[in-house]
């Protein structure tokens, strides 16, 4: 893994940029993903390049960017044609301090603020990962995980006596670059993994990452067997036993 250097005044240029953070109702790409685009690329005139019949997010000296705020599941085909002729850096977005804040969507103003409990971790990226792992250890794939603080703005338009029920989730606008991590390979992916002492049912490791069962969980204890920081150690009755490794 390697730590790179964030410039602030690059990240204000990037979220200054035309279309950027737009008024309530306006319809434009979402501010995250396009705050990230101009940080990595300033030129709009290199963004979306169409390569080998696939549309980049953004190409800088022969380099491809894909800015990934949602599934990684379409970009199996992409990387499937890219790969081999370009190297591409996948740029993961992690919300690691989120502020929701509640407007008013007639007017635009502020109602409340408040921080939220919630903080971004490597784990939530595992269950994107299981769906390219295959090329996780390409050459010419880096993963770079961009932590950001952001503000979660939500319309007070929903249903109940404070219209918060099922209200409109608008944007999420970015007020801080925090940090960027650099992941080449399986190696890396598998040391920025989660690590516990012990011996683990999977239902226990999914308390212990926080997560609710279902599909994401499991993709994501698949992910750390693929990654070699999980291994299948025994059984107790029924139930499969666990074992992460350093």
């Amino acid at each position: 893994m390697t730590e790179i250097a964030v410039s602030n005044d690059r990240f204000n240029a990037a979220l200054a940029a035309d279309g950027a953070g737009g008024d309530i109702g306006t319809l434009r790409e979402k501010t995250v993903h396009r705050t990230l685009k101009y940080y990595f690329c300033p030129d709009p005139s290199h963004h979306e390049i169409q390569l080998l019949g696939k549309i980049c997010d953004a190409v800088v000296e022969n380099t491809v960017y894909e800015i990934q705020t949602g599934s990684f599941t379409h970009l199996k085909d992409k990387l499937s044609v890219l790969l081999p002729e370009y190297p591409v850096n996948v740029v993961y977005p992690m919300i690691v301090n989120r502020f929701v804040t509640w407007v008013d969507p007639a007017t635009g103003e502020t109602l409340s603020r408040r921080l939220s409990g919630k903080h971004g971790s490597f784990t939530e990226l595992l269950p994107q990962l299981y769906a390219i792992k295959e090329y996780l250890d390409h050459d010419n794939l880096t993963l770079t995980v961009a932590r950001i603080e952001c503000e979660d703005v939500r319309l007070l338009d929903g249903y109940g006596a404070g219209k918060k029920i099922r209200a409109s989730k608008y944007d999420k606008i970015p007020t801080g670059l925090l940090g960027l991590t650099e992941l080449k390979g399986l190696r890396d992916v598998s040391n920025a993994c989660p690590y516990f002492e012990g011996e683990f049912k999977a239902g226990q490791i999914y308390r212990l990452l926080r997560l609710k069962e279902g599909a994401n969980a499991w993709r994501t204890l698949k992910m750390l067997e693929f990654a070699g920081r999980l291994r299948r150690s025994g059984s107790d009755g029924k139930a499969a036993l666990y074992t992460f490794l350093k």
